[in-house]
């Protein structure tokens, strides 16, 4: 699936995004790596231009909101690394 996708971004000069879910490995953990994916974990990542996973420590914040955005995969010379942001559940948008 995730192969035909990026065929049809390229055939088409436009963005595709996919959405998976993490396994048990990502459950309640804030850092999400791409290796945490549910399913095939090295068809996604090589497919894939970028990868980010959202994490959030259960039972542990005291605010609700806060999320780790965690890049993973950004291309090999890319940025990788961590943002911390809130949700603004009345904008559904994360604010750094």
């Amino acid at each position: 699936m995730y192969t035909g996708a990026r065929e049809i971004a390229k055939r088409n000069n436009c963005c595709v995004v996919a959405i998976s879910q993490a396994s048990a490995d990502g459950h309640g953990k804030f850092e999400l790596s791409f290796d945490m994916m549910e399913g095939s974990k090295t068809g996604k990542a090589a497919e894939a231009d970028v990868i980010i996973g959202v994490g959030f420590r259960d039972k542990v914040d005291t605010d609700q909101n806060v999320r780790g955005l965690y890049i993973s995969k950004n291309k090999i010379t890319g940025w990788h690394g961590q943002i911390v942001c809130t949700i603004i559940p009345e904008l559904s948008r994360y604010d750094v």
